[in-house]
């Protein structure tokens, strides 16, 4: 990999950080109950549920986005492993499961050696949404380090990080004083 595409991806990174810092504390879901409508083509994927017609990631409140684009980083788990890497109460995921699922883009899977064990994993139609998300993201990465210099681009992504380092010290500091 070049040192061109590690810096996209530490960017991203940083990015997603920054995002979850920002938002740690006003994670929510909208109320509204979304439709899907036909991609641009006016087509939905081949394994898009009867009656379900694809959405583009911008019509889906950012909560589920953030919750689909989480099992297509890290594959099939638990609510309680989805919970704790989006930084949320289990019940906050559970809602957003419950919501996915109603639309067809997660699916739960009892595990085969405990039934007890509930995962959650992404429908297929899902996986690709998540997919094109990302690679959206990574081009507008890749837009925003080529207007920079490579030193300029090693020191973006470094001043990230610190903003990243910088609110969560403050909204640790502001948890501690409540």
């Amino acid at each position: 990999m070049d040192v061109q595409e590690q810096l996209v991806i530490e960017g991203l990174a940083a990015y997603r950080e920054l995002a979850r810092c920002v938002l740690a504390s006003k994670f929510h879901h909208h109320s509204h109950d979304y439709d899907y409508a036909a991609d641009e083509a006016g087509q939905r994927p081949e394994d898009c549920p009867p009656g379900m017609e694809w959405r583009k990631p911008e019509s889906i409140p950012d909560a589920q986005i953030k919750l689909v684009v989480h099992l297509a980083l890290h594959g099939l788990q638990t609510m309680s492993e989805v919970a704790e890497g989006l930084e949320v109460t289990t019940p906050a995921v559970t809602g957003l499961v419950d919501k996915l699922e109603k639309r067809g883009m997660v699916e739960r899977v009892r595990d085969s050696q405990d039934r007890r064990v509930v995962r959650v994993r992404l429908a297929p139609h899902a996986q690709q949404m998540a997919e094109a998300y990302l690679a959206e993201r990574r081009s507008q990465m890749r837009v925003v380090l080529a207007t920079l210099t490579p030193e300029e681009q090693r020191t973006f992504i470094k001043t990230l990080w610190l903003l990243v380092k910088t609110l969560y010290s403050r909204q640790e500091a502001e948890a501690i004083s409540k």
